[in-house]
């Protein structure tokens, strides 16, 4: 079965699949950017959102620059210092990838790339 946004077999176009690899380097078990040790007071909140299994996935959203990237980079540690696998954590940046405005539906054609290459 194929899905519009992915080619017959599954793939994503080259450019945005290779991007979502770099942005997500835990999937080769290579570390992410450095990160301030300091964690903001919705750290423990959001991480017990995506832990206690009430929701499959939380927005973060708020004016520019003022550290939602941070304190998803330190959720994502968390998550892999917890012991989730690596493969079971996607990060996607989407004011940050142009190559998803080419994209019918970015969300789920992503998601079904995630499922279908990374997942498996």
């Amino acid at each position: 079965m194929t899905y519009p946004g992915l080619f017959d077999d599954g793939s994503l176009p080259w450019e945005l699949a290779d991007n979502l690899r770099s942005l997500n380097p835990h999937w080769e078990r290579k570390p992410g950017p450095p990160l301030p040790s300091f964690r903001r007071w919705i750290f423990t909140r959001l991480q017990r959102l995506l832990t206690s299994g009430l929701t499959p996935a939380v927005v973060l959203r708020g004016p520019r620059r003022v550290g939602k990237t941070v304190l998803l980079r330190q959720l994502l540690e968390q998550l892999l210092a917890d012991a989730i696998k690596p493969e079971q954590i996607l990060y996607v940046p989407f004011d940050e990838i142009e190559s998803l405005q080419k994209l019918h539906d970015p969300v789920l054609t992503i998601a079904r790339w995630f499922e279908q290459r990374v997942l498996k």
